[in-house]
Order: structure tokens, then C-alpha cells, then sequence
């Protein structure tokens, strides 16, 4: 039985990002389903939190996927390697098979995208700090907004 393709959409993008991309994977047989983040959606995006995002797809569509026996592959652009990759903690097949549970994660795919560490910021994995951005970025307070 083909996996279940969880499409996780990056910062800026909702889930019609993956219009195309799904109806070539339904196509061929596989199941495709994706959510929009919820920081992604709000008007104030200073509300917006990588651990929110994760919660939301968790309970939102991995658990009751893989609840339901399902295999899953996650397929994540972007910051949605970030959320992404918080949200399976637990729900591997293997976790789930020691624990008497059939379904479970078996693959994640990073496309153009965020491959997070434990601990640390994305700015942490540039080797660079607030104190030293690279020339091409032009940090200005009054214009940051992040949705």
C-alpha cells in the first residue's frame, strides 16, 4: 500500500502551493493532503510560532493518520521543514510498531528547505548572529514583518 504524502507548505505559501504537485501524485496512485500553517494565516505574524504550526499539523492531520494505520511521508518546503520536522516526535513506524501501533512516518522529504537541528535557530546553522548579517541583508525594525 503506497504512503499517505502529507505536503507541508513553507512560510508566504498555503496549501494550494501544492495544487499541481498533488494531482500528479493522485495520479499515480498515492493519496496527497496538506493544511495551511496557522502562523502562515495570521494578520499579525509576531503571534506566529514554529512549535504552534507543528501542533497544529500534528493534530490537525498526522495523528489521525497515523492513528488510522496509515503510512506517511511528509513532504516540506521551506520553513516547512522547520514545523515540519517538530510535529513527528513520536509518530515514526518504528516508535509505533515497539509500541503495538500499526502506521506511522516512514519518510521525510526536505525540498528547498529548512533542515532543522535540535536547539538551534536557523540563524544558529548560517553562523550568523543579529550583530553580523551578511551585506545583503538591510535589517530595518519599522519594516519587519513576517507574514
Amino acid at each position: 500500500m503506497l504512503p499517505t504524502i502529507v505536503g507541508v507548505p513553507g512560510s508566504w505559501h498555503t496549501k494550494d502551493f501544492f495544487e499541481d504537485l498533488s494531482q500528479n501524485f493522485v495520479s499515480r496512485g498515492y493519496s496527497f493532503i496538506s493544511q495551511d500553517a496557522p502562523g502562515v494565516l495570521l494578520k499579525n505574524g509576531f503571534e506566529a510560532t514554529a512549535d504552534k504550526d507543528a501542533d497544529s499539523l500534528r493534530s490537525g492531520l498526522l495523528a489521525p493518520l497515523v492513528e488510522s494505520g496509515k503510512d506517511v511521508v511528509l513532504l516540506m518546503h521551506s520553513y516547512g521543514g522547520v514545523y515540519g520536522a517538530g510535529a513527528v516526535r513520536g509518530l515514526s513506524k518504528s516508535e509505533r510498531r515497539q509500541a503495538g501501533k500499526s502506521g506511522g512516518v516512514v519518510g521525510l522529504i526536505f525540498v528547498s528547505a529548512v533542515v532543522p537541528v535540535a536547539g538551534k535557530s536557523t540563524m544558529d546553522l548560517m553562523g550568523i548572529d543579529i550583530d553580523h548579517l551578511p551585506p545583503w541583508v538591510d535589517y530595518n525594525v519599522s519594516f519587519l514583518s513576517v507574514f
